[in-house]
């Protein structure tokens, strides 16, 4: 199952019909009767306009699009750090295909895209995420980003709570020891000394 994206076609064929124009002497419109200086600035006029185009289109998706390319996209891009890119392809992926598997794994990583740009909507689509799908693996995933955001903005005592409900066993060993730390740091600046030890001595 798949989409045509037709937003491009009429620019491709465009530049297509000029790419053979430019290249092939025989669709040159008067050639026979063109100064071969008229013919050359012709040429790079016409390469001007063509090659611009090609490489606007050439990092484009295929035009026939698979039913998990968008969000296979969407997650690449994640995790190159371009948010923006994949939230319109996981966004794209769950307009259309919202009944699958990867549907909400889809709706994980498209809070989390919001969430690091620092978009209004982020912390409210991880939090609907996680508590519509608390047993998914992911959902530990959004209240250790939820937690990451609010300590950055130095509201610990949401950081405290955010970090308190991710299940550590679902994180990676790094994510853990960071969770650890910033909640120690957290209970330390809201004078919890005990509380702080308890998650600094788990680091140690």
């Amino acid at each position: 199952m798949g989409y045509y994206n037709n937003d491009f076609k009429p620019y491709l064929r465009l530049a297509q019909l000029v790419r053979n124009a430019c290249m092939n002497s025989d669709h040159l419109p008067l050639q026979k009767n063109w100064p071969s200086s008229l013919l050359c600035t012709w040429r790079l006029v016409v390469l001007s306009w063509v090659l611009p185009m090609t490489v606007a289109t050439a990092g484009l998706p295929p035009q026939k699009v698979g039913t998990n390319q968008h969000f296979m996209w969407g997650v690449n891009l994640f995790h190159n750090e371009q948010y923006v890119a994949a939230q319109y392809h996981l966004q794209h992926y769950l307009a259309n295909f919202p009944h699958t598997l990867q549907a909400i794994e889809a709706q994980y990583y498209a809070g989390a895209c919001s969430l690091r740009r620092q978009d209004a909507q982020g912390t409210a689509m991880l939090e609907k995420f996680a508590n519509k799908y608390p047993q998914h693996p992911k959902a530990a995933q959004a209240y250790f980003d939820l937690g990451n955001a609010a300590f950055e903005r130095q509201d610990f005592d949401k950081s405290i709570r955010y970090y308190e409900r991710a299940v550590q066993e679902q994180l990676s060993e790094a994510q853990c020891y960071r969770l650890q730390y910033r909640s120690g740091y957290a209970h330390l600046t809201l004078q919890a000394f005990n509380k702080a030890k308890w998650h600094f001595d788990a680091i140690r």
